[in-house]
């Protein structure tokens, strides 16, 4: 055996080290097989050779290579990195076994290996790297004889590209099997940082986050573009196109990566990569392919190159590296076939519910006559609900004669540009379709043009509002004699519309009182239930959640019901309610008003739900929340990640509403500690609503969940003192409950009770009482303590206890390893460290770096306090029998 086979491969200078990943190996225990799965590229050598070269004394390495498929040579390396290995003593069997002529089809001989490995004085770990290069049966079928007949004193870590074909299912249901795949060997933005300032790549952190997201954190495809960068014009040039810039990235994927894939299977990834995401229905209408949706599956399974996702893992998403490349090549050799490809996409989405990604797909397929079809028939649902941009696009994509010669077409362009605010080339429109217009026209196009018009006219009365109020105001219709008419109310809705447009919430507000009582007046019990509707909307716009539903019952109690079951308003009222209900913690009722909405979005016509369109997106939402509150903690955070990226699909949400999707899910990844996800999503709420209180509040609870109250503190005190505004009217209170935690882990109880007795205050100002029932149980305990010193808050106090009582716990998700789980259940004891790293036969540097991951997941800074987190959420006893207790 060459020497090179059995040794650990050398780092280079610009090696990232990556301690995350070797503390999680180092959390590995002997007996167990580590598999560390996942394309090429993705540092797993290197990151075994970081953690062979802290283990020299019992760590035995084989770099495996295509000669291996030969079965002697195979066993020859293993026993040559055995041999080599200092825990095997110059005494060892393993020095002297013969080697049969197949030897892992000779039982004697795997026995042999086996009792000479279970002789040895201290445990071995051999490391088999490349194990995918094993393809005969024979070294295939001798490794799956020594994983499954391992001595308890040998560790096996097997990397490859894939998973191998050996039977580890029983092993992962014991215990005895951990499994890093790409998503874990994914580096992380400092870690990205820190490869590019290794390669010396000057880029900006924006840059890195922008690569980052591109190569998802592949090692290769950051190497490899800091490579490219160096060559380049400079960073913003290349990022757009880091494929097509990067010839050695592209070289890399096609020879690394699609060199082994099989052609049957490539052709799927060929097909499917005209789109970012793919149902299995999609890939077979692409890809012509029956059983293109099972091919997907396997790579998923074999490669980690396409990934499973969304609702029901039913969406697969190829890496959008290898994605690029395969799309650039279509682009560059076939591009009538990817005209083709756009154009089977464009007519399965128009039939499966999405006419936005069929536009698209038209749209890049240049298929004009599809493509006006499309906009026929959609157009002027998508122009009226948010979709405006993607219609824009498609109109300008058709030849000019294709829409001056359509009423149809002219009209849906008038919706979209009306959306945007383009009043004078809305006006030109419509005069071009009254110019052209059939004579024989049917009803839903009179219908359409009606509905133009009646936006013009809104948003002309809209700008005249904010240019000319006095002239606006002298443009209200007046009843006769001094009576009452109902022109007056619809107009008086139409101001407080527009008014809303404007953000000019108090004036609505007085607006939609007027146009209560004038209908009240009148007599109209429809137009009443309309009015309050509206003012319940705006009453949650500012916080006064007891008014909105107070309002919201009202408009459904004075409603004649053979009218208002099914309006909008309808749908209106119940989503507060159910809204309400939520921040009451009162998750039943919330999942009850929320089928209620679902019911009316279901039948209501589609001009109805054209208006609904900033209700719709947030129903999800809800639902979610309402589980989570349930008990359904994974599954009600899981789904609230959908339901807030569903957000992205062009829906317009304001400020509030996009900070109430943030903050419940923020929340709720907090409740279950999950500092990634929370870190997602503040980044996701900072991008869409800017820096409000809402955003700094979340990234307030990062440092405050490690402990660096002073960074936390930082944060948190624009949004205590009100120096910065904030979308959501309840986030002060969360704000206060907050600074009431951080105050009591540092000691500071005046400090501490100060924030409580704030929030409560709010609390009992907005009718909120959600973040008071889901505070950490530090927070719910001071709340207990303090009863009867909160004066007229008292009363409410008691009813938030009630709550916090009956909820579903809410239990901490705290990724511990089983060596911290031996170091925790060894905490409570009066043992040192050095003892306990005696106990467990591992090294102080090793329990120092546990208990330091300890401290970080749990949130504390002590020992004692470890202990009193892990008791209270169940990860140890409440009580230990061991006599040297002492915490």
């Amino acid at each position: 055996m060459p020497p090179a086979k059995s040794s650990v491969p050398r780092l280079s200078s610009t090696f990232v080290p990556r301690p995350r990943l070797i503390s999680a190996l180092d959390a590995t225990a002997p007996g167990q097989v580590v598999l560390i799965s996942a394309p090429a590229g993705y540092g797993k050598t290197l990151l075994l050779a970081d953690w062979a070269i802290g283990r020299p004394g019992s760590t035995a390495w084989v770099t495996l290579d295509d000669n291996d498929n030969v079965d002697r040579r195979f066993w020859a390396g293993i026993l040559a990195a055995l041999g080599a290995c200092s825990a095997v003593g110059p005494d060892s069997a393993l020095h002297t076994v013969p080697l049969p002529t197949v030897p892992s089809r000779h039982p004697p001989f795997l026995t042999a290996v086996t009792e000479s490995i279970a002789l040895l004085a201290e445990p071995v770990t051999l490391v088999l790297d490349d194990v995918h290069v094993l393809t005969h049966p024979d070294p295939r079928h001798g490794l799956a004889s020594l994983v499954r007949d391992r001595p308890p004193g040998l560790q096996l870590v097997l990397s490859s590209r894939f998973d191998p074909p050996l039977r580890l299912e029983r092993l992962r249901l014991t215990g005895q099997l951990v499994v890093l795949r790409a998503p874990a060997l994914a580096f992380s933005l400092d870690e990205a940082s820190a490869l590019l300032a290794a390669s010396d790549v000057a880029i900006r952190s924006e840059q890195v986050e922008a690569l980052l997201e591109q190569t998802e954190g592949w090692a290769a495809g950051l190497r490899l573009a800091a490579l490219s960068l160096g060559r380049s014009g400079g960073p913003d040039p290349f990022m757009q196109d880091l494929v097509g810039s990067g010839r050695a990235l592209s070289d890399y994927l096609v020879g690394e990566i699609l060199s082994g894939i099989p052609d049957t299977d490539l052709d799927v990834l060929v097909a499917t990569s005209i789109c970012d995401q793919v149902t299995a229905p999609l890939a077979v209408t692409l890809s012509g392919c029956e059983e293109a949706g099972d091919v997907l599956a396997d790579l998923e399974q074999a490669t980690s190159l396409v990934v499973s996702c969304g609702a029901g893992r039913r969406w697969f998403r190829v890496h959008p590296l290898l994605r690029a490349q395969l799309r650039a090549d279509l682009q560059r050799r076939r591009p009538d076939r990817l005209a083709r490809l756009h154009g089977r996409a464009a007519r399965h989405w128009a039939t499966s519910g999405d006419p936005v990604a069929a536009l698209r797909h038209a749209r890049l397929a240049q298929d004009a006559g599809l493509l006006s079809r499309l906009l026929q028939v959609h157009g002027a649902v998508l122009a009226t609900s948010g979709c405006h941009t993607a219609v824009l696009a498609a109109l300008e994509a058709l030849p000019s004669g294709c829409v001056s010669s359509d009423a149809r077409l002219l009209l849906v362009a008038a919706l979209s540009n009306l959306e945007v605010g383009h009043l004078a080339a809305a006006s030109r429109l419509l005069e071009q379709a009254d110019a052209v217009w059939p004579d024989d026209a049917d009803p839903d196009l009179v219908t359409l043009r009606w509905i133009a018009r009646g936006r013009r006219e809104w948003l002309a009365m809209t700008r005249s509002m904010k240019e000319e109020p006095d002239v606006a105001r002298d443009a209200i219709p007046k009843a006769t004699g001094g009576s009452v008419i109902e022109t007056d109310v619809v107009t008086m809705l139409l101001r407080t519309n527009a008014a809303m447009a404007a953000g000019q919430v108090r004036e609505a507000e007085t607006l939609a009182w007027a146009a209560t009582a004038q209908a009240h007046r009148l007599g109209s019990a429809y137009l009443e239930a309309r009015s309050t509707a509206m003012l319940a909307v705006l009453l949650s716009l500012r916080g006064d959640i007891a008014g909105s539903l107070a309002l919201a019952r009202r408009a459904g109690e004075i409603a004649p019901a053979d009218k208002w079951r099914g309006t909008v308003g309808d749908a209106y009222a119940s989503f507060l309610q159910g809204y309400g209900a939520l921040l009451q913690s009162r998750p039943e009722d919330c999942r009850r008003w929320i089928a209620a909405v679902d019911s009316v979005a279901a039948t209501a016509p589609a001009t109805a739900r054209t208006e609904m369109a900033t209700v719709i997106p947030l129903l999800d939402v809800l639902r979610a929340a309402a589980r989570f509150d349930l008990g359904e903690h994974r599954s009600g955070l899981e789904a609230m990640r959908t339901a807030r990226l569903g957000v992205e699909d062009g829906r317009v949400l304001d400020g509030p509403r996009l900070a109430f999707v943030a903050l419940v899910e923020h929340s709720a990844a907090a409740a279950l500690g999950l500092r990634a996800h929370a870190r997602a999503v503040t980044e996701w709420a900072e991008r869409r609503v800017g820096v409000t209180g809402d955003v700094l509040l979340m990234k307030a609870w990062g440092p405050a969940t490690i402990g660096r109250d002073d960074a936390a503190r930082d944060r948190l005190r624009p949004v205590l003192d009100g120096s910065v505004a904030c979308a959501a009217p309840w986030t002060p209170l969360e704000a206060q409950l907050l600074d009431c935690r951080i105050a009591l882990r540092s000691g500071a109880t005046s400090r501490a009770q100060h924030a409580l007795e704030r929030g409560v205050a709010l609390a009992g100002a907005m009718a909120v009482f959600r973040p008071l029932v889901m505070a950490p149980a530090t927070v719910g305990a001071l709340l207990a303590e303090s009863l009867g010193h909160f004066g007229d808050g008292d009363e409410l106090v008691r009813d938030i206890l009630a709550l916090r009582a009956a909820r579903v716990h809410v239990p901490p998700t705290i990724p511990l390893t089983e060596r911290e789980c031996d170091v925790l259940e060894l905490l409570p004891t009066l043992l040192s460290l050095d003892e306990i790293a005696e106990a467990l036969s591992v090294s102080i540097n090793t329990v120092r770096t546990h208990v330091r991951s300890l401290h970080g997941k749990l949130g504390v800074n002590s020992r004692a306090d470890a202990v009193a987190i892990a008791r209270r959420d169940g990860l140890i006893p409440s009580a230990v029998s061991d006599p040297r207790l002492a915490l």
